[in-house]
């Protein structure tokens, strides 16, 4: 059975907040229009994900609940997982290696570089950079996502705003 991974750089975040760590910085206006326009593209192209992961820093968590609210996917059951913050392409593979083998569709929100090394790895193609809100759409020829390695995925698209 057929996996398939979208991968997604968090919208466009202020570059600094006065008072507050990079864990915290929120998304621009134009993030929030980002999010919006990307998240209605999937939303029309029918995606429906069985499972929302997420690194848990602000601009990736904002971004999570825009497009979980326009996939009708509740809120509630995002995954928002501090390890795939500021994190290395190994830990990232890890999550993706645990995922329970139900779920079929997933969608994973996290930050640059790793993101796009980790599209990169997956599918043997270079994407030169994701850039903000970008989404690298992953199918996988696997049973289950334990089989998930570098090489394995085909990537069917790429879209960003």
């Amino acid at each position: 059975m057929k996996k398939n991974l979208l991968l997604l750089r968090h919208a466009e975040a202020v570059a600094y907040a006065a008072g507050k760590t990079d864990h915290q910085r929120p998304l621009t206006p134009r993030g929030t229009q980002q999010a919006h326009a990307m998240s209605e593209l999937l939303h029309t192209q029918g995606f429906v994900p069985d499972l929302v992961y997420s690194s848990n820093a602000q601009r990736t968590t904002s971004t999570a609940e825009i497009f979980a609210q326009k996939l009708n996917y509740p809120t509630k059951n995002i995954i928002f997982d501090p390890s795939i913050y500021e994190t290395m392409l190994e830990v990232m593979l890890d999550a993706i290696n645990k995922i329970a083998p139900q779920h079929q569709k997933v969608l994973m929100i996290g930050h640059n570089p790793t993101i796009s090394y980790l599209t990169e790895y997956l599918t043997g193609q270079s994407v030169a950079g994701l850039p903000n809100c970008g989404i690298a759409s992953i199918v996988f020829e696997a049973a289950e996502w334990a089989h998930v390695s570098a090489d394995t995925g085909v990537l069917a698209w790429l879209k960003h705003p």
